[in-house]
Parts: structure tokens; C-alpha cells; sequence
């Protein structure tokens, strides 16, 4: 069985399915008034996927933090991070004496992981009015990372059969998998068969998956957005569904779908 459902595969190998959004424009320093009127009445600008503009969010230091505590991780424990995109909430956990290894099945990703994308922020500053000319746009390309998008190796594997089992195994025993936002783009049968894929990696090893799990708050719109499979990370209240043909919605939590698995909520 694939690892996503098929009418949604083509959305998750590409840029889309990464949703690391940089919202530059509450995160410039701004002491000058009206450069911060001139800045808000630009175009929002959302730079997705641009490893250089890590350091304007500390989203994924905080998720590692939040990892750290939960699980009790130290520098004894070795994580495989599954569904890690270019490696940044990795490379945040590494920092914090976590040794990590990533691992991700984005045809995407791994045709683009080692690509400067300076010229992608360019081109996103430009079509977002940001010009060369704008006040704020060097105090923005002062603030980026140089380098490719993934500076630690991402290996194409998603250990749903024994040999991609075996090439992750030979990259080192792990205490913790860990999936990164990666059941929300599953059917309820895909991600059990996930979690048994991930359990037989290393049988002694904690399978955790770290989801955006299902807001009450969500039920006043239409459907949560994307459309994609929505469950509780904590109880087992059923999920508000206004689109009954998705097929997914068959459990009202993830750890109801899968008891043997920890779930932490982002």
C-alpha cells in the first residue's frame, strides 16, 4: 500500500505539501514608523520551504523543546525523524544534544534538498512588491541562512517495505521514531499500516508521531483546512465533519486508531 492515498500523491511530492510558512512581515525589527506602515500596506508575503529565512521563526527550536521535554529525550536516546523535510526541526534537536537522523519520501524534497533557493526568496520578494527599491527588503535578506536547504543528509526512504526497513536500520539503532506531520495526509488503514512499517524497524523502539491535532475552535468553518484527515490528539470527542465523503474520518482520535503509538500535539 502507498504511503498517501493516490488521489492525493501528487499534492505531497510537491512544493505544496510542505507547509513551513515564513510570514516575514511580523518578524523585522522595524523602529522607524512609517517604514512599518509602508511594510504592512505591501503584499503579505509567505516564503514556504526557504531554509534562509530560518532563523526570522523559531518554530522548530520550539518543537524540538517540546520533544525534549515530553519524551525525556538526552544525548543517550538516537531519534529517527520521520517525514522531515529538509531536516531543520532535526538539525534544532541536534543542537539541543539529540542525536537525529531524517528520513523522507517527498519526491520534492529530495530533488531540491541541496539547492541554494536565494534565487526562490528573490523572485517571492519581488512578486510581493518587496522590490529592490523597498526600505525593508536588505533588513530581510540580512536575516537569511546561507546554503542549501538541508544541511544534514535526508535519506529517500519511508520504511514501508523490509529493504528500505534495512537501509534505515543500517543507518543506526533509534530509541524514538518520531513522524513529523505526516498522518494528517493519511487515510485511517495508511497510517495504521505506517505504524506497523515504523514498528519494525527496531521493536524496542517508541513510535511517536508529532500532529497538528483537531481544535475545537475548527468546528465554526466549514471544514478544518486543508482537507485532510483530522483527528484528537487528547480524548475521544468525534471530530465536527461537514464532508461526508471523506473516508478517513472513521476514528474520533489518533490514539484511538493506534493504541500502541505516543501522539504529541504541535
Amino acid at each position: 500500500m502507498p504511503i498517501l492515498d493516490g488521489s492525493l500523491a501528487d499534492h505531497y511530492h510537491r512544493q505544496d505539501r510542505i507547509q513551513v510558512t515564513r510570514r516575514i512581515t511580523s518578524e523585522l525589527a522595524v523602529t522607524d514608523a512609517s517604514q512599518l506602515i509602508n511594510w504592512f500596506q505591501a503584499p503579505k508575503v509567505y516564503l514556504q520551504v526557504h531554509r534562509r529565512a530560518y532563523e526570522l521563526c523559531n518554530v522548530d527550536t520550539g518543537s524540538a523543546v517540546k520533544l525534549l521535554q515530553t519524551l525525556n529525550l538526552t544525548s543517550a536516546h538516537n531519534v529517527l525523524l520521520v517525514g522531515s523535510t529538509f531536516g531543520w526541526l532535526a538539525e534544532a534537536m541536534i543542537n539541543l544534544g539529540v542525536p537525529t537522523t531524517c528520513i523522507e519520501a517527498s519526491s520534492w524534497v529530495q530533488s531540491v534538498k541541496d539547492e541554494d533557493e536565494s534565487g526562490d526568496i528573490e523572485v517571492a520578494l519581488d512578486l510581493a512588491g518587496v522590490t529592490s527599491g523597498h526600505a525593508m527588503r536588505q533588513q530581510f535578506l540580512d536575516k537569511l541562512l546561507a546554503g542549501p536547504r538541508a544541511t544534514l543528509p535526508i535519506l529517500d526512504e519511508d520504511g514501508l517495505t523490509k529493504g528500505s526497513r534495512q537501509k534505515i536500520r543500517n543507518a543506526g539503532t533509534f530509541t524514538h521514531t518520531i513522524t513529523k506531520n505526516v498522518l494528517s495526509w493519511l487515510h485511517d488503514d495508511e497510517a495504521a499500516n505506517l505504524s506497523d512499517g515504523l514498528h519494525q524497524i527496531n521493536v524496542a523502539s517508541q513510535v511517536v508521531h508529532f500532529v497538528m491535532g483537531y481544535d475545537d475552535k475548527r468546528a465554526l468553518r466549514p471544514e478544518p483546512a486543508p482537507f485532510l484527515n483530522w483527528k484528537r490528539v487528547v480524548g475521544d470527542a468525534p471530530v465536527v465533519q461537514r464532508l461526508s465523503d471523506q473516508a478517513w474520518y472513521t476514528t474520533p482520535s489518533w490514539p484511538a486508531l493506534l493504541p500502541g503509538d505516543t501522539f504529541i500535539g504541535v
